[in-house]
């Protein structure tokens, strides 16, 4: 009796190789489907970080703008503090011209008599006459005794004709250290 095999091993090898071929196409089906899901995701990735780099460059945009409008409030603010500050200035300096006609008599001895007085930023130019040195020496005793006075200078002195009354007619000028002068901004272009 004679048993044949062969059929039998033909089909397993048949089995075999289908379900290799099974498991092969399995595996190379999942392998698409999971390089498929990966290449999505990244796409995924991509769309989200483009959103993201699109909202952070509105948000630069808008930063710069926001830096623009502040620079612009900035120089106006500068503009209005300058004003400001000349305005307190000149408030300052209105009381320059009481306090020198204040300041005057409080230096000039009896006997000595003012015939100009002139002031300009600060510099005092007094011209008047006096009876003799000795009134014009207590003058600029005075002067020099003040701690508001400075650069005292003595231009002239002349001895008059006059036999009766002030004969020495004098010039000096000096400078008052509490003086307020405005200081004046810098001229800027109006903006249009």
């Amino acid at each position: 009796m004679r048993i044949n095999l062969l059929p039998w091993r033909a089909q397993v090898q048949r089995r075999q190789a289908r379900h290799f071929i099974l498991q092969t196409l399995a595996v190379v089906g999942s392998a698409l489907i999971i390089g498929m899901g990966f290449i999505q995701w990244q796409h995924y990735q991509i769309a989200g970080q483009q959103h993201r780099n699109q909202q952070l460059e509105q948000g630069i945009t808008q930063f710069k703008q926001t830096l623009v409008r502040f620079e612009q409030q900035d120089t106006k603010r500068r503009a209005l503090q300058s004003r400001l500050g000349l305005v307190n200035q000149l408030q300052r300096q209105r009381n320059n011209v009481t306090e020198v006609l204040n300041f005057i008599p409080t230096v000039m001895p009896a006997g000595a008599y003012l015939t100009r007085l002139a002031q300009q930023k600060g510099h005092i130019r007094l011209e008047g006459w006096v009876n003799s040195n000795a009134e014009l020496a207590r003058l600029l005793a005075a002067l020099e005794a003040q701690q508001a006075v400075e650069a005292l200078d003595i231009d002239t002195v002349v001895t008059g004709d006059h036999t009766v009354g002030p004969n020495k007619r004098f010039r000096l000028s000096f400078s008052l250290t509490h003086y307020v002068s405005p200081q004046l901004p810098e001229r800027e272009e109006d903006e249009q």
